[in-house]
Parts: structure tokens; sequence; C-alpha cells
């Protein structure tokens, strides 16, 4: 973030803004890898920073996940989904890039481009109403504990009552 900041005249105003030190804002960009790790003060200064910025951009695609809790792989789409029905045509000609850490030995990153497709069936302010995740979890059923544990009673009991043979 420090060195995206440091490459625009607005991200180097939102630098001191935030209060980030001036020794920072006087280093080139490209000099910077590895630099300020071990920085407190500029970590706090650079969350102060980025604060908007995540709050613009993260925060939409983090709606559903709140709601239902993780859902392992499928949290990476279900973000996008999330975003997608946020931003809807807002997303024409922005990029999206999606990143799943796998298991600790790979990962994937994906990159997206919203393109709007006037006219068609699949535009992004349509498809953002179709999904209507919103409705969708407005619509849930809410249980308790016990209603859970009798539903797994009823299959425990119900569980090879049937004879089969394959």
């Amino acid at each position: 973030a420090l060195q995206d900041a440091l490459r625009t005249p607005q991200g180097a105003m939102a630098l001191a803004a935030a209060g980030v030190a001036p020794r920072w804002q006087m280093v080139e960009a490209d000099a910077l890898p590895g630099a300020g790790y071990g920085d407190k003060a500029l970590d706090k200064a650079m969350a102060a920073a980025c604060a908007r910025s995540i709050e613009e951009k993260v925060e939409p695609a983090l709606r559903v996940q709140a709601q239902v809790g993780n859902l392992y792989c499928a949290s990476v789409y279900c973000g996008l989904a999330a975003l997608w029905e946020a931003k809807g045509k807002e997303l024409d000609g922005k990029r999206v890039l999606l990143y799943s850490f796998g298991s600790g030995c790979q990962g994937s990153l994906l990159s997206f481009v919203g393109r709007a497709v006037p006219g068609g069936e699949f535009t992004l302010e349509r498809v953002a109403a179709v999904m209507g995740l919103a409705n969708k979890l407005a619509s849930r059923q809410q249980r308790t504990p016990s209603h859970y544990d009798t539903a797994l009673s009823m299959m425990s009991e119900a569980w090879g009552a049937v004879p089969f043979t394959p």
C-alpha cells in the first residue's frame, strides 16, 4: 500500500493526512521492498490511510460471510457474488482480484474485469439483481440448536432402516 500511495499525488497526500512519518513519504517507491516491516508507527498510519479504501473495496465482499460463516473454498466465490451484488454496474471497467490461500502449499489468484454488455441478458446490474443475495439471506428461518439435534436424531434413526443391496 505504501508503494502504491507513493506513486500518485493523491496517495502522497493521503499518507501525509494519515500521519505517516516524513521519512517514509520521501522514499522512492521502488526502493521499498522489505522496508518498514518492523515500524509499528508506519503500520498504524498505513492502516489509517487504507481504511477508506478497504471499506469501499473489501467490505462489500465480506457481507455474506459475516452472516453465514466460513464457507471454506466457496468463500472466494461467495465474496465475488457479494461484491457483484453490492456494486453492480460500478464494476464496469474495474479489476477484481480474488485470492485463495489453498491449504498452504499453493494458492490461486484470479483476475476479472467487469464489462458492460449493453442490452444483454447478462448485464452487471441484471446478474446482481437476479442473485438477490440480500433477499435470500433475509428470508432464512432461524432454528435453535435443539431443532438441529432433533433433525440429527431423526437422520440417525432412519439410517439403514431400508434394506439396500448394491
